[in-house]
């Protein structure tokens, strides 16, 4: 059996602490706040997962296609960091947020091998998006903001941000709707994807938009590939939300009409773009080292007639290059282009068992957020590599149900 421990009281303990470790993690690591509870939680099922590993449990995970080109941009995201103007800063910068993916990645892809575990996870996707959802709306309304974020106490999201974390949450929500039985429970779910949708609108985040539509584009071909009348329903009913939300946002929202009409921040990321493209051309094969960071720092502009520009760089793909050099955006795309061809391939397995089935929709929630916000999101603004981690992890776990099912 693919990915499997032996059977006894002990090793089912343990599994159902790493299980409950990382689902109580996902929960709350969008929050800004509890960073010791979050590493505990991580750190910790780690450990124990190390515990529970074989020969033959490393074998088959390094044998998969994504983990393999997941560690090779590891790897050479770890060149990058070394081969740094800084190797303390870029090592460091590795430490904060990096780390993590390498971590969580592995045990999402062996331990959630299970509908039942993906199912848990789902669940907690639907409460991550519920809390922030609400929080945002607390904000928007109490605080009297010009955008919907969450401005509390325990979370703090600047509106570009929020929008990718919701549009990381919603597919996995969606796929939870299709599964519930009870109309109470049905209506719940609904109800928090209506409102989720409605705070992405009013975060007034374009790539947000743009991502999420790329993400509703792609369950409807999916959809009209299965030939399935209830399911198209749904995904245009989505659709529908959305542009009556946005239409809605616009009539009553000024900030919402500026955001929409203006082009002036777009200019602005041009001018950081072109500044640090002249910087590339001087260290073009592993970057100037790894960390979002390493942009506004002099010495790579030295060499040229720029100054360090006083924005982010708002493009994941320009800051790989910048900080990773071409070797490194060439393994970060080589990773995302073959997960989506490994995701849609399987996603249209012709198989009807029920194992299948929901693997499928797991697939495509995986598929629909690296399009969304691998590349449509990650275009204009910086896309954290721990998500890519997580749906990652899940879309190997997704492909042992069915393996698992039929052993």
């Amino acid at each position: 059996m693919y990915f499997n421990f032996k059977n006894n009281t002990i090793s089912k303990f343990i599994d159902l602490a790493i299980i409950y470790g990382i689902c109580s993690y996902v929960a709350i690591m969008f929050f800004t706040k509890g960073e010791s509870i979050k590493n505990i939680l991580l750190f910790g099922s780690f450990t124990l997962w190390l515990f529970t590993l074989k020969k033959s449990h490393i074998k088959e995970f390094f044998n998969e296609p994504i983990s393999k080109l997941f560690f090779l941009y590891v790897i050479i995201s770890l060149l990058s960091a070394i081969n740094s103007i800084d190797p303390i800063f870029s090592l460091n910068a590795m430490r904060e947020v990096f780390i993590k993916g390498v971590i969580i990645f592995p045990i999402l892809a062996t331990k959630f091998n299970s509908e039942d575990n993906l199912k848990k996870l789902a669940i907690v996707f639907t409460i991550s998006a519920t809390i922030m959802t609400l929080a945002g709306f607390y904000s928007y309304i109490m605080k009297d903001i010009p955008v919907l974020k969450p401005d509390v106490y325990f979370l703090h999201l600047w509106h570009n941000k929020f929008a990718r974390y919701l549009n990381l949450l919603i597919p996995f929500i969606f796929v939870l709707l299709l599964y519930v039985e009870k109309k109470i429970y049905r209506f719940l779910i609904l109800s928090i994807i209506t409102l989720s949708v409605l705070g992405l609108v009013l975060s007034t985040s374009r790539g947000g938009y743009a991502a999420f539509i790329s993400m509703v584009i792609i369950w409807g071909l999916f959809f009209l590939k299965k030939k399935n009348k209830k399911l198209q329903k749904v995904s245009s009913y989505l659709i529908f939300t959305f542009i009556i939300t946005l239409a809605l946002g616009f009539t009553i929202s000024p900030t919402l009409r500026q955001r929409l009409t203006t082009v002036e921040s777009f200019k602005e990321r041009v001018a950081v773009w072109t500044t640090a493209l002249e910087s590339v051309k001087e260290r073009p094969l592993l970057g100037w080292g790894f960390g979002p960071k390493m942009v506004r720092r002099e010495e790579p502009y030295i060499p040229t007639e720029y100054n360090p520009p006083p924005k982010g760089m708002h493009n994941t793909f320009l800051m790989i290059v910048f900080t990773q050099g071409i070797i490194g955006l060439i393994s970060y795309l080589g990773l995302l282009l073959y997960s989506i061809i490994f995701c849609w391939k399987n996603a249209n397995n012709k198989n009807n068992n029920g194992a299948d089935i929901f693997a499928s929709y797991m697939f495509i929630s995986v598929l629909s957020v690296l399009v969304g916000n691998y590349f449509v999101h990650s275009m204009f603004e910086l896309v954290g590599f721990l998500g890519l981690s997580i749906i990652l992890g899940i879309a190997i776990a997704s492909k042992n149900i069915s393996l698992l099912q039929k052993n």
